[in-house]
């Protein structure tokens, strides 16, 4: 049976995760990291999507995202096909990379948008990988900080979340993410970080 597609909002914000087969690391090395990102970059700008905040975690990524309208699913074929194919030949290994298909949220309220790049930014933090999102090299935190990494579209965050200082999306002076700012609606909960 054909896949049903997915509802896709004119010029929307979009919360993508996806993950590692059977939950297993898709970043087992920096140049992993690298090439991910590099992927990100290139069909970001190919397809016209602003990559608003992003984290790469060993077995999952959380992407936010701002696509044009029907975008998304061939922006994230042509993310995750490529990926899985240098994984399977990086690593001499064959079948599936990532477990089913991706997941997406709109994102529609400006204080979701708060907790979700708290959330994204502070994943590493609460997995043991950093003591602070800055020093964490695989998210967009950095970016946010000053440290444009030519991925990152902060220009347009700031201006979907009216803020005019690089200090005003810092770790510290963000919105603390509590469960019930995460959590847009009861349908819509973005997934815990798996551990």
């Amino acid at each position: 049976m054909p896949r049903r597609l997915r509802g896709v909002l004119p010029e929307g914000v979009y919360h993508v995760t996806s993950r590692g087969n059977r939950r297993e690391r898709l970043f087992c090395t920096p140049d992993a990291f690298q090439e991910y990102l590099k992927l990100l970059r290139r069909v970001s700008e190919r397809y016209g999507v602003d990559v608003l905040a992003y984290v790469l975690m060993p077995n999952h990524v959380h992407l936010l995202l701002r696509a044009p309208e029907a975008v998304l699913p061939a922006f994230m074929r042509d993310l995750h096909g490529p990926f899985a194919q240098w994984h399977n030949r990086r690593y001499h290994l064959t079948g599936h990379v990532f477990e089913g298909r991706y997941r997406c949220w709109p994102c529609t309220q400006d204080p979701y948008l708060w907790a979700l790049v708290r959330y994204l930014h502070d994943n590493p933090v609460r997995a043991g990988l950093a003591h602070h999102p800055q020093d964490y090299p695989w998210s967009s935190f950095r970016a946010h900080a000053g440290q444009p990494d030519g991925i990152t579209a902060v220009a347009a965050l700031r201006a979907l979340l009216d803020v005019h200082h690089p200090d005003d999306l810092t770790w510290q002076t963000r919105p603390a993410a509590t469960p019930a700012t995460v959590r847009p609606t009861p349908h819509s909960t973005p997934p815990q970080a798996p551990t």
